[in-house]
């Protein structure tokens, strides 16, 4: 029996490759609430698209401890720029399990947003992934300069 319990465990944690569409939050948010579930660390993940918002790249790029994580704007945009994205979306996790924005959430999603639309590469959404829930910029209408489609 306690061998079910870790493979089931094992498998809900191990790494799968999202591809697909990224047309909504609403789409992507249940695979990255699944994707994060038992997660005790804030982690930092980067989806990148393409023109037709299919998803080209994901990537876990940054962990942090319980309740921040360090995020450098040069780095998501180089992984960015490596992938030909025209497009990225960054995910994380708050191990809280709530899915509220952060003073910290909200001064660093207008720094990507201004750094991405520098090099053409837009801010798609920025989604805070909770234990049960998300969070979207998008969804939240918060961003400045991108339109909304949804």
């Amino acid at each position: 029996m306690l061998s079910a319990i870790e493979a089931g465990q094992l498998i809900i944690k191990s790494p799968r490759e999202y591809w697909g569409q990224a047309y909504s939050s609403q789409i992507i948010g249940p695979d990255l609430i699944d994707h994060f579930a038992g997660c005790e660390q804030e982690q930092v993940a980067l989806i990148c698209t393409d023109v037709h918002n299919e998803i080209i790249h994901f990537q876990i790029l940054f962990a942090g401890g319980t309740s921040e994580c360090a995020l450098y704007p040069d780095q998501i945009l180089r992984i960015g720029i490596q992938n030909c994205a025209s497009g990225m979306i960054l995910a994380h996790n708050h191990p809280t399990g709530v899915p509220k924005p952060s003073e910290a959430d909200k001064m660093f999603c207008q720094r990507i947003e201004a750094a991405g639309r520098l090099v053409g590469i837009p801010l798609l959404d920025f989604i805070i992934v909770g234990n049960t829930d998300y969070f979207s910029w998008r969804e939240n209408k918060l961003f400045l300069n991108v339109p909304n489609n949804d």
